[in-house]
């Protein structure tokens, strides 16, 4: 892995790793051990030495993190291997954060507490299979209908692609080659409020009034457009 991250060859990687568990400095390695190095220069040692220690971090909270689920009765072997798959501490709050304690039940874990995944894995390995109408329990909401198991399959898959460390892996790629845009705009729910609370301002001053000030903070993303690569941490 390390090698794959940092496009240095693997013999070196392992050498780099050896030199810094005996605690060698990365001076002395460039200046003593090049020969070990492939004759890098500070630089690109210290670039191994940090995403070295990335993994090393990630790996300890990794860990840490299937502890929990494992206490929580929630891990699968299919989440763990999603969790032992993510190389950045991004990936894996991404995977990790449905499961927290306190976050809400999302689409897919509630359409799996109705027994839906089965279904989901018929429908992605032997789809001629699956009849949805066999799903379909009267009087469950969720299941009622074959229109309300169809949307829980759907949300089983959704949240199966969107975790997949393959499927982040090439959306990464796709950013990072091709010309992409982040945009926002008020919700008409919200311009049709903003409207009555400057009706009834004058009349409720306060909590209307102060909710008004707390859309009115965000006008500049009233109608915003900007490429991924340019987008600033506070936006």
């Amino acid at each position: 892995v390390l090698a794959t991250l940092t496009c240095v060859e693997r013999w070196v990687c392992v050498n780099i790793i050896r030199l810094l568990r005996e605690e060698n400095t990365v001076p002395f390695m460039v200046r003593y051990r090049k020969d070990m190095i492939n004759h890098m220069d500070a630089d690109a040692v210290r670039d191994v030495q940090l995403v070295y220690e990335e993994l090393g971090t990630l790996s300890k909270k990794t860990q840490s993190v299937i502890q929990t689920l494992k206490k929580d009765g929630v891990l699968t072997v299919e989440l763990e291997q999603n969790l032992r798959s993510c190389r950045s501490a991004d990936q894996l709050d991404h995977v990790y954060s449905p499961y927290k304690k306190g976050s809400k039940l999302t689409k897919a874990r509630r359409a799996k507490a109705l027994g839906l995944e089965d279904a989901a894995s018929l429908l992605m390995n032997t789809p001629h299979t699956l009849d949805l109408r066999t799903w379909v329990k009267p009087g469950t909401e969720g299941l009622s209908s074959v229109e309300e198991v169809s949307t829980g399959v759907e949300h089983i898959l959704a949240d199966l692609i969107a975790k997949d460390p393959e499927t982040l892996a090439y959306v990464k790629t796709l950013c990072e080659n091709n010309f992409v845009t982040i945009q926002s705009s008020v919700s008409k729910s919200a311009l049709k409020e903003k409207e009555q609370n400057s009706v009834q301002d004058h009349k409720k001053p306060g909590a209307k009034q102060n909710k008004k000030m707390d859309i009115d903070k965000f006008h500049l993303y009233v109608d915003f457009t900007s490429n991924i690569q340019r987008i600033q941490p506070h936006q």
